[in-house]
């Protein structure tokens, strides 16, 4: 197998773990918005601290990922959450 084959079938591994990735935030959306609903509905605050500092403790502890890196992108899939439970994106 040549370098351009390789290097093209491993971009396709990647190119595929990309789609499930999408698909697996759009699911997240999903979710999020029930829990904003549920929120909105009870009277609880969208932004929960505690909660999030508790996600990335459970994820970084299941993971070999640095904590930096699961730090940053969860900081961005909360931020979307939290837009998405105040009905302020999509």
């Amino acid at each position: 197998m040549d370098m351009t084959t390789a290097i093209g079938e491993l971009r396709q591994q990647i190119n595929e773990l990309d789609a499930q990735l999408v698909r697996i935030l759009e699911q997240r959306d999903v979710e999020s918005r029930e829990i904003g609903g549920f929120k909105k509905e009870n009277g609880l605050p969208v932004y929960d601290p505690a909660r999030e500092e508790e996600i990335i403790k459970t994820l970084c502890a299941k993971t070999t990922l640095p904590e930096k890196y699961i730090r940053a992108l969860y900081k961005v899939i909360f931020e979307h959450s939290r837009e998405l439970q105040n009905n302020e994106s999509l």
